[in-house]
């Protein structure tokens, strides 16, 4: 695969940005409390692809995926929110989105090579 590298943002839940990276075949999450990182993960490029196609509703399959990665990468809950809460569902909904753009972005320019 080429070394692509891919970077959107979204502020899509106020004073909290997400940003989404792909950097060769990893994807990389970072989520952001104003200038304040408070939690980042990364996965292969291939999960989400298998996300792309699997059973059922991919997009459900995506967001429980994300809501895994998010318990893991959020030390203490930062948010202070209970993992079911709305907000935390905005912040993992905006993260979902910026993935799937960040790789219809790469899919896109794969296919110009």
């Amino acid at each position: 695969m080429l070394q692509e590298k891919i970077s959107i943002t979204t502020k899509a839940v106020r004073d909290n940005t997400q940003i989404v990276k792909i950097i060769g075949d990893k994807i990389i999450v970072i989520s952001k409390c104003g200038t304040r990182k408070v939690g980042s993960y990364e996965f292969d490029l291939s999960e989400w692809e298998k996300l792309e196609n699997s059973f059922g509703n991919p997009n459900w399959n995506k967001k429980e995926y994300i809501n895994n990665l998010n318990k893991q990468s959020i030390p203490n809950n930062y948010y202070g929110e209970n993992e079911n809460s709305p907000f935390i569902s905005r912040i993992e909904d905006a993260q979902r989105y910026v993935i799937d753009k960040a790789y219809k972005q790469l899919k896109s320019k794969l296919a110009t090579h």
